[in-house]
């Protein structure tokens, strides 16, 4: 996709609002253009369709979560510090924006939409890279143990973060983020850091 206009941006983000707060199932482009104050036509100057929304949806996710990779081409970074700068950034996304949180971690939008499964596998293969970029460079540096593959090291790292994120959305944000995602990643990293590094 393009560099999105002004207006698809508000498409998208009232299409996550519209999600977040009343379902997949609520949503379709007749609702979405109720919301707006607009027309459906009006809608498809913008978007083809349903489906093209989506992908605008996660294009704008793919966008701000990728923001932080300028950061894991600095040698300066650890490795162990690569991956806190990435779970930093994630909390503080769905932080400032829960209806992203809520639309990005629903299962349903993307199991009953199996053609939005290749950006997503491709936005996931993307975050992946980054992460094990820094768990290698953490192994070779000696922070990070090397008797856990670092390919179960990715999944013990983002799985933990999933996981309080669900249970952020489905207590209704009932507490701070950053700040218990934080508290995990601290223990997670005892875990992970070598008996004597």
């Amino acid at each position: 996709m393009n560099q999105p206009t002004k207006r698809q941006q508000e498409i998208v983000r009232a299409a996550i609002v519209l999600i977040a707060n009343h379902g997949f199932q609520s949503f379709t482009t007749k609702r979405l253009a109720q919301e707006l104050g607009v027309t459906e036509p009006a809608l498809y100057r913008h978007f083809a369709n349903k489906l093209a929304i989506m992908l605008g949806i996660l294009a704008h996710f793919e966008e701000v979560s990728l923001r932080i990779r300028h950061s894991f081409d600095h040698p300066q970074h650890s490795g162990v510090h690569l991956i806190e700068l990435f779970l930093r950034d994630r909390y503080m996304i769905f932080s400032n924006d829960p209806e992203l949180a809520k639309v990005m971690f629903a299962e349903e939008i993307f199991l009953d939409e199996i053609r939005l499964a290749p950006k997503i596998l491709q936005i996931m293969d993307e975050h992946r890279t980054l992460l094990i970029k820094a768990i290698r460079q953490g192994q070779s540096e000696g922070t990070i143990r090397t008797d856990i593959t670092f390919n179960q090291l990715f999944h013990l790292i983002v799985g933990s973060m999933r996981l309080i994120i669900d249970r952020w959305c489905l207590s209704g944000y009932g507490f701070d983020l950053n700040t218990e995602g934080l508290q995990l990643w601290e223990a997670i990293k005892k875990l992970i850091t070598p008996a004597n590094p």
